[in-house]
């Protein structure tokens, strides 16, 4: 009897081992397992050259399109319900005219309004989705900084990722455009000689913020790391990912100025992309090489404001930006390889 209730307990031992090697693994199983989302469904448009950027605002889907086709223009706007498209911001630098657009953002407190900025111009341009018009409302000529990636708050003021600062990670602005502060602890580097610019280069992400407008949010597209900040600019979480992967430059110069230069062979691409949503952070993970030259990934990791890990969506096909509609449940990807399109995909249950 003894020798029966021996194998029984070391039986139930051998699957309790099993049971928590299988949960924990060596903890990153999470990060590559998770819900299953096949695409539903393909926003086809013939004008579509090379889209960068996405974003949803109420039943409106919005691109930038590097290399727009057949005379249309970099933005595009597709009304989900309608299939209407409208094309906005032909090349130039004129009001409404763009020449390298970037960072399309949702206005913090506006359900219908968001910010385009232009890297070469330095100006940021605000519209608004008005029966199904886009308006144009306001142009924001930002003096220094370098500003690549911006948001526009809810008290006029905006808020950018630049390589010009010299102290902080975020710029903040005023309504004229001048810089009135520089917010947000820098992330670390490896010499206490590297400039501020070129640690903002070799970190450089997606800024994001909260709705509510309390949390700002910046990825990091050379590392799987994501920085927590409060609206004051207080570091409060940084998350690391799968590889706590760190980037991996080294410094020359052009001329006077030193310059960041990735490490080609062995750089990483991490957190590609990000979403702030109301309750939850969604972050796009490649984990690809650089030298692979494709800027893109299926997993999309899903944490709290806290910091803390919630699941793991794992998409059929490679995206490189995305956007998640909140109310109705779904995610929205740009995809450049196979073969460039929009692409939608499901969330099949709540968090």
């Amino acid at each position: 009897m003894q020798n029966i209730w021996y194998k029984i307990l070391l039986l139930l031992i051998m699957v309790t081992i099993i049971l928590i090697f299988n949960q924990c693994g060596d903890g990153t199983n999470k990060y590559y397992n998770g819900t299953k989302l096949e695409n539903i469904k393909y926003i086809k448009s013939k004008n579509i050259g090379l889209p960068t950027q996405i974003l949803i605002i109420g039943n409106n889907l919005l691109l930038i399109d590097d290399k727009p086709l057949y005379g249309s223009g970099k933005i595009k706007i597709f009304n989900l319900k309608t299939n209407k498209e409208i094309s906005i911001g032909f090349d130039g630098s004129g009001p409404g005219e763009f020449i390298q657009p970037t960072s399309l953002n949702k206005v913090i407190g506006s359900e219908n309004a968001f910010t385009i900025n232009d890297l070469s111009l330095f100006r940021v341009t605000k519209y608004s989705i008005k029966q199904n018009k886009i308006v144009m409302n306001n142009l924001y000529k930002l003096k220094g900084g370098m500003p690549i990636q911006t948001v526009l708050l809810n008290d006029g003021r905006i808020i950018a990722l630049g390589f010009g600062l010299t102290y902080g990670r975020i710029a903040v602005y005023d309504t004229t455009g001048t810089i009135i502060d520089e917010i947000g602890q820098i992330p670390p580097h490896y010499s206490k000689n590297v400039p501020t610019p070129i640690v903002l280069q070799a970190y450089e992400g997606q800024l994001r913020v909260k709705p509510d407008g309390k949390i700002y949010v910046i990825s990091a597209q050379y590392s799987d790391r994501i920085d927590i900040y409060t609206n004051k600019g207080k570091l409060v979480k940084t998350i690391i990912g799968p590889i706590n992967y760190v980037p991996q430059y080294s410094i020359s110069k052009v001329g006077k100025f030193p310059v960041m230069t990735l490490d080609e062979e062995n750089t990483i691409y991490g957190y590609i992309d990000i979403f702030a949503g109301n309750k939850f952070i969604y972050a796009l993970f490649s984990g690809r090489k650089f030298k692979e030259h494709k800027f893109q990934g299926h997993f999309v990791h899903v944490y709290d404001y806290a910091g803390r890990f919630i699941k793991t969506y794992v998409l059929k096909e490679d995206i490189s930006s995305f956007s998640v509609d909140e109310v109705n449940n779904c995610i929205y990807g740009v995809q450049h390889y196979p073969q460039i399109r929009v692409l939608k995909f499901k969330l099949n249950n709540k968090l």
